[in-house]
């Protein structure tokens, strides 16, 4: 699945517990991923591009197959949730991130 960068907003919940997502591809230009957002998603890696300005709470937690979020960023920008990289509430292993911008 691409999420094109004519969509600004990924929202809350958008698409939590679709753990068949095999591969997802965030274009650039998107700005904001909500809370949650692909929580318990199947896909093992996801590139966060250097648009996405706001991330929420867990937006990737309770996802086990996950390996690696790749951020076009050379470090936590400030509008992203210090917590989301959390597994969240239901005692899922923390996210693994990577800065690479």
């Amino acid at each position: 699945m691409t999420i094109p960068g004519n969509v600004k907003k990924i929202g809350e919940d958008a698409f939590s517990v679709c753990n068949n997502l095999s591969s997802v591809t965030i274009e650039n230009e998107v700005e904001s991923i909500g809370d949650e957002a692909f929580f318990d998603a199947g896909f093992s890696e996801i590139t966060v591009p250097s648009s996405v300005m706001t991330m929420g709470y867990a937006v990737f937690g309770k996802n086990p197959q996950i390996t690696m979020v790749h951020c076009m960023f050379p470090s936590l920008p400030e509008g992203w949730d210090a917590n989301r990289y959390k597994g969240g509430a239901h005692g899922s292993p923390d996210v693994p991130y990577e800065w690479t911008g």
